[in-house]
């Protein structure tokens, strides 16, 4: 049965809540296994050239044997655009059910 939370802070707060802390090592959290099956379903992941989105990507790729990603980023200039350019090779040297589009979300 699933629970319906009111607001997004108290489905954070029940999350963190959740997470278990390894009493031998404070540094290591375990991560809770959701109720989420992505077998056989394709995830859009924005910002996927940057640090958070292209390790995002790897970890599905890990975690999940048939799953289908598409990249969305547009690859400003914020920081430099050849370390992104690598977390994509790095990517797509996965061989895995990956497509990016460079492009912005926000464009209409």
């Amino acid at each position: 049965m699933s629970r319906r939370y009111s607001t997004h802070v108290e489905k954070v707060r029940i999350l963190v809540e959740r997470l278990i802390i390894n009493k031998t090592d404070p540094k290591v959290l375990i991560m809770v296994k959701f109720n989420v099956n992505l077998e056989g379903k394709t995830v859009l992941v924005t910002g996927a050239a940057g640090f958070i989105g292209s390790n995002l990507v790897k970890r599905l790729f890990h975690d999940v044997k048939n799953i289908r990603v598409v990249g969305l980023d547009s690859i400003t200039d914020y920081y430099d655009v050849n370390i992104k350019c690598e977390r994509l090779s790095e990517i797509e040297e996965l061989n895995r059910d990956w497509r990016f589009l460079k492009a912005n979300l926000a464009d209409k």
